[in-house]
């Protein structure tokens, strides 16, 4: 369980609130509707009910979202949370504080105009609603209060010293280079798709998403150092082909497509040191089961420092 050394897992604990409430027989009857006409429970529930409007809590959300992706961009999924390297622990906590602070000072704030947004959703909404709006949402203020809540923890893992087995923490450790691999192809498909599909020419924000992923391959490449060495290899190659400054078109466009959308949208698929014309038309599923069983290649010296590029 060398591999252990290198990483620390942070566990994200972020817990928002749904903004809606169970829907009663009462609240119906106060809307003028005969509860003794509804279905059976066991036929049909009645649901629940909106109390703020989707927006009210958007910042909130939008923070929860950032933290993932934070943990997201330096790591990848691990035993429920992020396996991170050890080196990236204290710049990501670091963030991850800053991300803390902002949620509590939103969470203030939504508390503090909790009224007022629950009168802007009574607006919305058909006035004969409205008492029953106001009832629920009042009842549930302080629940609200309760469940918005922004923690992490940031832990290494090591098998307790009384235990001769832990076949479960190897299997999920021997799954480390599959999860990431898929987390690549993932993010590739996605930057292929939104920056490459149609466009002939493009400034050099198109290199951000490819520069994020070759960031995550260096900073677990400790996972597989030989096999990951390689996929960072092939990106440098690439980079260093493209003109320094300026646009990209023509030709240079086509072979940073090839290598987001053909090479990285399927590492671990397919060879990303064989060219491209000598491999298979045929795209690999990507919903392939992970075998956390299969061994991890062998350390190597192959691991590649950071780049940076100004653009």
């Amino acid at each position: 369980m060398e591999l252990l050394k290198h990483l620390a897992v942070i566990i994200l604990n972020i817990d928002l609130w749904s903004a809606t409430s169970k829907l009663s027989a009462e609240d119906l009857a106060l809307n003028g509707i005969d509860p003794n006409k509804l279905p059976p429970e066991q036929l049909a529930s009645l649901g629940s009910i909106r109390l703020l409007g989707r927006d009210a809590l958007r910042d909130l959300e939008n923070l929860k979202r950032k933290a993932e992706r934070l943990c997201q961009a330096s790591g990848t999924r691990f035993l429920g949370g992020y396996a991170i390297p050890r080196d990236k622990a204290a710049e990501v906590v670091g963030e991850l504080e800053a991300i803390k602070q902002q949620f509590h000072d939103k969470k203030r704030e939504f508390l503090a105009g909790f009224d007022a947004a629950t009168e802007t959703w009574v607006a919305k909404n058909p006035p004969q609603w409205a008492q029953i709006i106001r009832n629920a949402a009042k009842s549930r203020e302080a629940r609200a209060a309760e469940i918005l809540s922004f923690n992490f923890a940031a832990v290494a893992v090591a098998t307790p010293e009384e235990l001769s087995d832990n076949s479960g923490l190897v299997e999920e450790t021997q799954g480390l280079l599959g999860r990431l691999y898929h987390e690549v192809r993932q993010s590739a498909k996605t930057t292929y798709e939104q920056s490459f599909v149609g466009r002939r020419e493009a400034n050099r924000k198109i290199l951000r998403p490819l520069m994020q992923i070759r960031d995550k391959l260096s900073g677990l490449c400790f996972v597989a150092p030989q096999e990951i060495g390689e996929a960072i290899g092939v990106i440098d190659e690439v980079l260093a082909k493209l003109p320094p400054s300026g646009p990209i078109a023509g030709a240079d466009l086509d072979m940073l497509a090839g290598l987001v959308g053909r090479r990285l949208a399927h590492i671990g698929q397919v060879s990303m040191t064989q060219p491209l014309e000598e491999q298979g038309e045929e795209d690999s599923p990507d919903d392939q089961p992970i075998d956390p069983g299969a061994p991890l290649p062998a350390p190597s010296e192959a691991c590649f420092a950071p780049l940076s590029f100004d653009f």
